[in-house]
């Protein structure tokens, strides 16, 4: 219908009407123009479809263009949250990094608090007509004897709370020579014999060449051999440990096999010598921030 109405709108343009008499000529008129019609139609048609190709395009295009521009925007999102996230992480070791610092610092500061602490050097002298003291230079103390008589000489320094140790050297001893230990609660008399009854009890020592052989001796054991003998110029170290309950002894730095264990109770460091013109010089008193001793083969323990 729509063609055909078009038809009669360009016949009627032309000037024909159905009443002329030249009717060939108007339906090869009509044929043509219906051709006409049908050629505008398909060009309509054509354009139609190219633009809606173009807009469908376009579309796409688009589409894309709006899927990158998409994944733009999630890529820098993710960086911005990877940088964030690394700007956490490098803050929190930066963090880290000075608590760790001042971590250390503290434990410096802690070691440094706990180092190895000089104890000034004293005696009770029992015997002060046999026997002299002296200082040797503000820190190292010399104990000489003046006539032969054995004599118990102990430190002041009570041993409790902690780890001690003591260094010793003997000079003309002729082989009669000990160190040990006292019970705190005892009082030694002059010329006592810590290997006697009745002040055994109350003592534990390490001897020389001469007097026990190198012999550990305790209220419990009169001998215990093992260790070596010292002789004089040798340095002796005895290293009390009152948490242990240990007394252990060195002889030029090392250490030695037979020790003293079940201390549980305060003592004191002691010397014991005889013969007149002995001295010994104690070289060190110290309380030490931790053991210099270890388990070593074939230790034994002597109980005290």
């Amino acid at each position: 219908m729509k063609r055909a109405g078009k038809i009669i709108s360009l016949l009627i343009g032309e000037g024909i009407n159905s009443s002329s008499s030249e009717a060939n000529e108007n339906k090869q008129r009509i044929h043509e123009l219906e051709e006409m019609v049908k050629q505008k139609d398909e060009e309509l048609k054509r354009v139609n479809e190219e633009k809606k190709k173009l807009i469908d395009d376009f579309q796409k295009e688009k589409r894309r263009t709006d899927d990158i521009n998409q994944r733009q925007i999630v890529l820098e999102q993710e960086k911005q949250k990877e940088k964030q996230e690394k700007d956490t992480e490098i803050s929190i070791l930066k963090e880290e990094n000075i608590k760790l610092k001042q971590s250390q610092q503290n434990i410096k500061i802690s070691q440094d608090s706990i180092k190895d602490q000089d104890i000034p050097i004293a005696f009770h002298n029992p015997d002060p007509l046999v026997i002299d003291i002296f200082d040797v230079d503000g820190v190292m103390k010399k104990i000489k004897k003046k006539k032969e008589k054995l004599n118990v000489v102990s430190l002041t320094q009570v041993l409790e709370n902690g780890i001690y140790s003591e260094e010793i050297q003997f000079s003309n001893s002729k082989n009669s020579r000990a160190v040990g230990i006292v019970r705190d609660t005892y009082i030694i008399p002059a010329g006592v014999n810590p290997s006697y009854e009745p002040h055994k009890k109350h003592f534990a020592f390490y001897s020389g060449s001469g007097w026990g052989a190198g012999d550990v001796c305790t209220k419990n054991i009169n001998g215990k051999e093992g260790n070596k003998q010292f002789m004089d110029n040798d340095v002796v170290k005895l290293e009390y440990d009152s948490f242990k309950g240990t007394l252990i002894f060195f002889v030029n730095g090392v250490q030695q096999p037979v020790y003293i264990s079940g201390i549980n109770e305060k003592v004191r460091f002691i010397i014991c010598i005889q013969y007149a013109n002995t001295s010994c010089t104690i070289l060190s008193l110290k309380k030490l921030s931790a053991p210099t001793s270890k388990n070593i083969e074939g230790q034994i323990a002597v109980q005290w």
